[in-house]
């Protein structure tokens, strides 16, 4: 059973240690808050003003958001009083808000400060260049440093290779999101000041509360921020005269590398564990406290209201400070991958390439022998842009979730196998990537959580071994019918980035029976019926479940036909054939 992001980021024990402590006080910059929520009304919520905590367009991007980030800190931690100072308008749409500027952040922050809080949240973002000077805000920043205020902020969902420039300051914790799976969220923000002193902390489909009493989810970095100011909270409860620093070093943990564009993930067990050293009187053996039960995670509602939906569809003014949200669970620019294509290792830009040349003259190797450097060179195989390219035309670019994906992107250029071998990747598509990413190259990214590389002649031999034939069929009947099916399924130009194209290339990859029913129909009428046509088409299932029909089609001269039909089911992110062949 996969763990729940309680378990992963050790929320769950780090509460249990704290319970009946009083949490730090937290400040909260986002929309008005619904007070009157009854999931808040026995919270230690209170407003910078008294229209922070109450909502007057409960419909409102503004309403929703403070309200779901407020009932997030509320429940990841409900010791901890939360100061909200509400930033934005309750507009219906963004559009017609005023602009919020970097200033208007930097007075927010000032005020919060003033109260006395000891962390604060920042779960927004920013439509478009930044207007305005930064210098304001950093000099907030630096406020917060010298009063010993932990700042924490959303990374960003536009997938890029940096934090939103309004948090690009090494006080500020950025964080990116993390999806069901503990890889990476797509549409996360990454790289840059995000791997070198950011987090990555659960963001896809994270429960929370909606105006009105009702609940929904988000997904993206804005939903994960909580979880770090949470446990930022926690942890100090538990050693009080720690400082800022050692609280900010307790949940980045000095001694875990930080090399590639991903940060490391939350993980307050090592956090509490690293916190103790440098106070030992703090002990890691848990203590069951008898407010357990009142503090364990409540059950999960079931949302009644729709997911929010991401600030940029808005459409505020060009460089407003938005909500930062991202609706994913699921929604447009997301969803799941089964693509075939060949790999093409390309230099993030002219520095890397530098680099790159430069170790291999040390190892004594062509500079174009990328296996043997990045085999080597480990920390230039993580910068480099892993560009899929399906009929040789670069497609997506490949991020992978972990180390294991990495090496098996470094293994498949190896040159043992034949050149430009045929890779197989699931996966999850996220937003295009900035230009910064791949010097210039902006294409799709995906989430690589599978990967596997191969040749056409090794997947015929693969067949020959797997199809069973019938008396009288050979293996050139079997290579003149795999050869048909690939070119209707399209399985070698056709990059599987929607729902159709994943089921048709999990026939070609991962089944065998239209294979023997091909070799077996053309045998049994003397190779009077060819196939003649592919088609798909969409359904769902009273479970909700996501079905493509794959209609393969068979005639012969006289215009007689016969259908058959493989039924995949892609709902997840691992399609898989629901029902064996069958004649239609």
């Amino acid at each position: 059973m996969s763990k729940t992001p309680w378990q992963r980021t050790g929320l769950s024990t780090l509460r249990e240690h704290a319970a009946g402590r009083c949490g730090h006080p937290i400040g909260l910059v986002d929309g008005p808050v619904d007070g009157t929520h009854p999931a808040l009304t026995k919270a230690r919520l209170r407003g910078t003003h008294p229209s922070a905590i109450a909502c007057s367009n409960p419909d409102s991007p503004a309403c929703r958001h403070g309200t779901f980030i407020a009932g997030q800190l509320a429940r990841l931690c409900p010791m901890s009083e939360v100061t909200a100072y509400s930033i934005f308008c309750e507009a219906s749409d963004l559009s017609s808000c005023p602009v919020v500027r970097p200033s208007h952040l930097a007075q927010a922050l000032h005020d919060l400060l003033d109260r006395k809080v000891r962390l604060i949240n920042l779960s927004l973002g920013i439509n478009g260049p930044v207007t305005g000077s930064l210098a304001p805000l950093h000099r907030a920043y630096h406020r917060a440093e010298r009063e010993g205020v932990v700042v924490v902020a959303a990374a960003g969902n536009d997938g890029h290779g940096d934090a939103n420039p309004l948090f690009r300051d090494r006080w500020v914790i950025p964080v990116a999101a993390e999806d069901a799976e503990g890889g990476v969220l797509p549409t996360s923000n990454r790289g840059g000041a995000v791997a070198r002193g950011g987090l990555l902390a659960p963001g896809y489909r994270i429960d929370g509360l909606a105006p009105g009493g009702g609940h929904t989810q988000m997904s993206g970095t804005s939903a994960a921020a909580p979880w770090v100011t949470a446990g930022a909270a926690l942890l100090w409860s538990l050693v009080p005269e720690a400082s800022a620093a050692e609280i900010r070093d307790a949940l980045l943990l000095p001694d875990v590398p930080r090399d590639g564009d991903i940060p490391p993930t939350l993980n307050l067990a090592r956090s509490q564990r690293w916190l103790a050293r440098q106070h030992p009187r703090v002990t890691s053996t848990v203590r069951r406290s008898p407010m357990h039960d009142h503090l364990d995670p409540i059950p999960r509602p079931e949302p009644t209201a729709p997911p929010l939906a991401a600030a940029s569809t808005v459409m505020p003014a060009q460089g407003s400070i938005i909500p930062q949200d991202c609706g994913c669970a699921p929604g447009p620019g997301l969803g799941f991958v089964f693509s075939t294509g060949q790999l093409s290792p390309r230099f993030a830009n002219e520095g890397d390439q530098r680099e790159f040349e430069t170790q291999a003259r040390e190892l004594r190797v062509p500079t174009d022998d990328f296996f043997a450097v990045l085999t080597k060179r480990r920390y230039l195989a993580r910068r480099i842009c892993w560009v899929l390219e399906v009929a040789q035309r670069p497609t997506v670019i490949l991020a992978p979730r972990s180390e294991a994906e990495l090496t098996d992107l470094i293994a498949a250029l190896s040159p043992e196998l034949s050149p430009n071998p045929e890779l197989a990747v699931t996966g999850t598509l996220g937003v295009d990537a900035g230009p910064e990413r791949c010097n210039g190259l902006t294409l799709p990214q995906v989430s690589v959580t599978e990967l596997s590389y191969f040749t056409q002649d090794a997947l015929l031999q693969r067949l020959i071994a797997d199809v069973h034939l019938d008396p009288g069929a050979t293996t050139a009947d079997l290579e003149r019918a795999a050869r048909r099916l690939w070119t209707l399924l399209g399985v070698w130009r056709e990059p599987g980035l929607d729902d159709t194209q994943r089921a048709k290339n999990y026939v070609a990859l991962r089944t065998t029976s239209i294979y023997a029913k091909t070799v077996a129909l053309a045998q049994m009428t003397a190779g009077q019926f060819w196939l003649s046509e592919v088609s798909t088409q969409a359904q769902s299932t009273e479970a909700g479940r996501s079905l493509m029909d794959v209609d393969f089609q068979y005639a012969n001269a006289s215009g007689q036909t016969q259908t058959f039909r493989a039924q995949i089911d892609v709902t997840n992110l691992f399609a898989f054939q629901s029902k064996a062949l069958f004649a239609v």
